[in-house]
């Protein structure tokens, strides 16, 4: 069986009406990438390819019960790492009378954020090498640090190497970058 990694964040999701009604649930353009592409090979009934989730996480029952239903999406989370640190990121989306949506977002200093730097990254980077396939998007790559910037390349360079199949959505999001060059610079240090 093949395996692919997703490697990127999912926050908690809060849609509805300041201090209104709220739904609360989960999204981030990675997982649900995965959770597509799970839910695609459910309906084909194949077992030809299983999925992973590549991500941290808050130590809290938030994060927990969002990997309970990830799991139930047939995702594996084995190398979802719990943070007791830092908490899953949260993002807000406001619709309007008309339709049109607003998000806001906190996510600085969230789990996801900090991947590189968790005490257990070294074993998943390790195991990282047994996939077939990474897939991450620009999203993934804004996120970190610089220096979590550096260390994200390096890890996709040695896969690729190896002959890994990296898959790349570009993503872009001019809020999470300082400006168009920054970005511009980082996708060509991946790329």
């Amino acid at each position: 069986m093949k395996r692919i990694a997703f490697i990127g964040e999912c926050m908690i999701e809060l849609n509805g009406s300041p201090f209104g009604e709220m739904i609360q649930t989960f999204g981030g353009d990675v997982l649900n990438s995965a959770l597509y592409l799970s839910r695609a090979l459910s309906c084909q009934q194949s077992n030809q390819l299983e999925v992973f989730f590549i991500s941290a996480i808050g130590h809290d029952p938030i994060s927990k019960g969002m990997c309970e239903r990830w799991q139930q999406e047939q995702i594996n989370c084995q190398w979802v790492l719990e943070d007791k640190k830092y908490h899953s990121g949260i993002y807000l989306i406001q619709t309007d009378s008309n339709g049109e949506r607003t998000f806001l977002y906190w996510r600085n200093n969230s789990a996801a954020s900090h991947l590189f730097q968790h005490p257990n990254f070294p074993l998943l980077a390790n195991a990282l090498d047994e996939f077939d396939a990474i897939y991450l998007s620009g999203i993934t790559l804004a996120i970190y640090s610089d220096n979590d910037k550096t260390q994200l390349i390096n890890l996709i360079t040695h896969l690729a190497k190896l002959g890994k199949e990296i898959i790349f959505d570009s993503n872009y999001r001019p809020h999470l970058w300082e400006d168009h060059q920054t970005a511009k610079y980082w996708y060509q240090q991946l790329l």
